[in-house]
């Protein structure tokens, strides 16, 4: 077993030889992106593994998805409306919050994007446009 980076702890992500494995829960964004990437199930080792080759790609999500679970971690949640499409893309796009699929919330990355997109949703509320 052989660490695929520093940050990403050998529970979730290793190398062995010339397959990388990832261990991830099914039904989730992670979960398809690396079927994407064509990974494939192996039962004795209860993870994911694609071939050496996308060994990068894999470090890049894996990456990626402890960042975004450290933010939700953080407890910043937002309840944006379904219809306020302009704040769902300012939160996702431009201040790079975390949509958890699950809720259908959003986990902002620091007390003054909360602060905004409250603002901005209260505002959507009053019958106002989201003004940025």
């Amino acid at each position: 077993m052989k660490p695929l980076h520093d940050d990403i702890p050998l529970r979730r992500a290793w190398q062995e030889g010339r397959r990388v494995y990832v261990r991830c829960s099914r039904d989730t964004r992670f979960f398809r992106r690396l079927h994407r990437l064509g990974a494939k199930w192996d039962e004795g080792r209860s993870a994911l593994w694609v071939g050496s080759a996308k060994r990068d790609q894999v470090v890049e999500l894996v990456l990626a998805m402890l960042e975004a679970r450290a933010v939700m971690n953080e407890g910043r949640w937002a309840d944006i409306p379904y219809d306020a499409t302009e704040i769902h893309d300012h939160a996702l796009f431009g201040l790079r919050a975390v949509h958890d699929e699950k809720t259908g919330r959003y986990a902002m990355r620091t007390d003054e994007h909360l602060a905004e997109i409250t603002r901005l949703v209260r505002v959507w509320h009053d019958g106002g446009k989201s003004p940025k």
